[in-house]
């Protein structure tokens, strides 16, 4: 399935703005990074208070985690506010709390920039697996269009998309490829964030039923970044118990370098024998489709 190419950066495509104030940032949920729900997708909430963190700070992330809170529909702006508890000589711990309408969506920890030390490696692995051009379509489920569906392109590596899934369990291991919108280009922190989220189509495989999942929490961890077209996320599912989701997933090249790691816990929701996503009783949606909240964006 062609998808519509896209030249935007990375703050471009999560609707990133600075202010007048270096700590305090505006995110513009746009479609590019709603799910087929039409909310704010967990990874680009987290991207975007990645790269505010970033902006704020002037280093480079290394480690980040967030616990999600409510959802933010799209249309809404949503103010993100930068705060530095500790500065030290070479790591800076800092946090991170994205809000829309007067209401949290996620808090986010995380510590930025890089410390001297000769040594370094890498010790796990990619898995051998055919390049993106090479494998199907991995199915979503859900409407593809006014969503950021239409924004990445999705290869199934390994396993089994939610429509193939026979009922009997899976080996917990699969792999997808991601491209990145706009080709190949050096790949940041918030990118890692916004493709970890996708660990969740993974789980359809590992259980043998058709499902989907809604992120608690979500931790990235920053290896080496550098320039690629396509993101292969390889990803291990460790447990599915009390209606809840654990697993972790390298992120890698396609030149094989490691880009990063992700982990999450979600909440596992079973699809219709069509496909159709559940209804989500209680789920909290708040929305802001007017910026006049906070400062201006510049």
């Amino acid at each position: 399935m062609s998808r519509p190419k896209t030249t935007l950066s990375l703050h471009e495509l999560l609707g990133l703005r600075p202010t007048d104030d270096a700590r305090r940032w505006h995110q513009v949920v746009g479609p590019a990074v709603t799910t087929p729900s039409g909310a704010l997708q967990g990874g680009a909430a987290l991207a975007a208070a990645i790269e505010a963190a970033q902006g704020a700070t002037g280093r480079p992330l290394r480690w980040a985690t967030a616990q999600f809170a409510s959802h933010v529909q799209s249309g809404s702006v949503v103010d993100i506010d930068v705060t530095v508890p500790v500065e030290g000589p070479h790591l800076i711990q800092a946090r991170a709390v994205v809000r829309c309408a007067g209401s949290e969506i996620l808090t986010m920890l995380g510590a930025l920039g890089e410390r001297p030390f000769p040594h370094d490696g890498v010790w796990p692995v990619p898995p051998d697996v055919p390049p993106p051009e090479e494998c199907p379509e991995r199915v979503v489920p859900g409407p593809a269009t006014h969503s950021m569906l239409q924004t990445f392109d999705r290869r199934s590596a390994i396993g089994r998309s939610y429509t193939e899934v026979d009922g009997r369990p899976g080996p917990g291991r699969s792999a997808s490829w991601f491209r990145l919108p706009g080709g190949s280009r050096t790949v940041s922190a918030g990118d890692l964030a916004i493709l970890g989220d996708f660990l969740m189509l993974e789980f359809a495989d590992a259980l043998g039923v058709a499902c989907t999942g809604a992120s608690l929490d979500n931790t990235v961890r920053v290896a080496n970044l550098g320039p690629t077209d396509w993101v292969l996320l390889d990803a291990s599912i460790h447990a599915v118990t009390g209606g809840l989701g654990y697993g972790q997933a390298h992120l890698w090249s396609r030149q094989g370098g490691l880009l990063g790691t992700t982990s999450q816990t979600l909440v596992i929701r079973a699809l219709s024998p069509e496909g159709a996503l559940p209804e989500r009783r209680g789920r909290r949606v708040v929305g802001n489709p007017s910026p006049g909240a906070g400062r201006t964006p510049r």
